[in-house]
């Protein structure tokens, strides 16, 4: 019973950690670029419900994932719950979307340019 749980779980998770959103390929995004910064803030900004975000450090300037940081403490905070939200970079039809991780939500990326990995 326990193998047959245990073998269960590990395929569940293998199978969720090779998961992407059907016909898209991974992309990579220029952060080094400011109009696609810029451009990839503003969509990301509106896809958290903030005015204002702030990537996170990113391996290389070419990058297949972004991370928003969660907002600055406020003058009277001591400490957040607040968590970074992860964001993977697709392409679809020669357009560049957003994956919310944690959500599978799926973001638009007007001017953005993505290269297929």
């Amino acid at each position: 019973m326990r193998q047959g749980l245990a073998t269960s779980l590990i395929v569940m998770l293998g199978l969720s950690a090779c998961q992407t959103v059907a016909g898209t390929q991974a992309a990579t995004v220029n952060l080094d670029d400011p109009a696609t910064r810029q451009a990839l803030q503003s969509a990301l900004a509106r896809a958290v419900g903030r005015g204002r975000i702030e990537l996170g450090p990113s391996a290389s300037a070419n990058t297949s994932s972004v991370t928003v940081l969660p907002p600055p403490l406020g003058p009277r905070e001591t400490h957040s719950m607040a968590l970074p939200v992860q964001f993977d970079i697709v392409s679809e039809d020669g357009h560049c979307l957003a994956v919310r991780r944690d959500t599978k939500d799926i973001y638009d990326l007007p001017g953005v340019t993505c290269q297929s990995r």
